[in-house]
């Protein structure tokens, strides 16, 4: 909601150096120079409250994560100590900690990345009509551009993703 907010407030801002007579007085201007000083003021207390609030949930988050993590590692730890590696000996207990630790780190880091990923259509969805009040028919174009960057990050993940696993196989 800040960038919505930071947007707009600078789109108000712009309104306002807009309609400012440059061949008159600054006396007479105060209006519009007052205007702007508080928009630009909203702007910066905008800005610091939601970089202090997107702070606070990262560290909580991350904190959830490594409990999670942890908990995890224990369960699996636990279920590792009633193997028996005479018995299997497909993994040692090095290569079965290793990959332990990776994929419950994923998973961790699933949990704190969950939200952004939870807002993105919504911010997609409240930006494009964000877009449409303040620009009108002119956010077409910026919407035909998001859908080829879209189109083009698709295509080099995709890439990404079979060299990766090509990779892996290999290694």
């Amino acid at each position: 909601a800040g960038e919505f907010l930071n947007t707009y407030l600078i789109f108000l801002s712009i309104r306002e150096v807009g309609l400012l007579d440059y061949s008159l007085p600054l006396s007479e201007s105060a209006t519009h120079l007052n205007a702007l000083w508080l928009y630009m003021g909203l702007f910066i207390l905008v800005r610091l409250s939601s970089s202090i609030l997107n702070t606070f949930i990262s560290f909580r988050l991350s904190l959830v994560g490594m409990k999670l993590r942890n908990a995890i590692n224990i369960l699996l730890f636990k279920k590792m100590m009633r193997k028996s590696l005479e018995r299997d000996s497909t993994f040692d207990m090095g290569d079965i900690t290793n990959l332990s630790q990776v994929d419950s780190q994923a998973f961790a880091n699933l949990g704190f990345q969950a939200p952004f990923i939870v807002s993105i259509p919504f911010k997609i969805f409240f930006g494009i009509i964000g877009l449409y009040w303040m620009m009108g028919t002119a956010m077409l174009v910026a919407l035909l551009v998001l859908a080829l960057v879209a189109a083009v990050n698709f295509y080099i993940s995709s890439l990404y993703e079979k060299y990766k696993a090509g990779y892996m196989k290999v290694s």
